[in-house]
């Protein structure tokens, strides 16, 4: 009895120090991948992070990172395959909702891209980037006292990562900002949410 027992103990270790091995490779391939992404090597990118899905199908983190990679060379719809497979492993990853949301942003299909934003606050109640990201979106859609909402919580959660942001979507030339922010002048007087918006963005 006690060689079996040692036996499956023995097994436990073996496995143990099998699935560490197999994590350690593919968060090895997964940070070469990102080195490479941000070097502007797509093609290196793309192959590490098919390697590492070669090791372990199920990663949602390598998922995430392929599925940003796709989105940043235009290929939508591998890159929504990928959020999408993400998603079905762990349906409540907020950074994958959020990254489907600005693939959707940008093939045009606003609903879906409000609906995934939105669950990525629910998953992630001070996720800044998703209410920066979503106020945006409904200034898009002329929804403006929901954008003054989201904008307002994005300053309470981080006003100078928030003001970094809006202050470049602004340079960028999104008009749809000043509308907002004429929006929030005209209600400021009776209304804290956008009269924190207005003195905080509108300068």
């Amino acid at each position: 009895m006690k060689g079996i027992q040692a036996g499956v103990f023995l097994m436990l270790i073996t496995f143990s120090c099998a699935a560490q091995s197999v994590s350690f490779q593919v968060q090895k391939l997964l940070v070469e991948g990102r080195v490479q992404d941000q070097k502007g090597e797509f093609s290196k990118a793309e192959e590490s992070f098919r390697l590492a899905l070669y090791v372990d199908s199920t990663n949602v983190a390598v998922r995430i990172a392929l599925g940003i990679l796709y989105h940043k060379c235009d290929r939508y719809e591998k890159a929504l395959m990928e959020l999408n497979t993400a998603l079905q492993y762990d349906i409540q990853n907020a950074d994958a909702h959020f990254v489907r949301a600005n693939i959707y942003t940008d093939m045009g299909m606003l609903s879906f891209a409000l609906s995934d934003y939105s669950q990525a606050i629910a998953e992630k109640p001070t996720m800044l980037d998703a209410y920066l990201n979503r106020g945006f979106l409904y200034s898009e859609m002329s929804l403006f006292e929901n954008a003054i909402n989201d904008f307002s919580i994005a300053i309470q959660i981080d006003r100078d990562a928030a003001v970094a942001h809006y202050s470049f979507m602004r340079v960028q030339g999104v008009l749809v900002l000043e509308k907002n922010c004429s929006y929030a002048g005209n209600q400021s007087a009776n209304d804290i949410r956008a009269s924190m918006v207005f003195n905080t963005f509108c300068f």
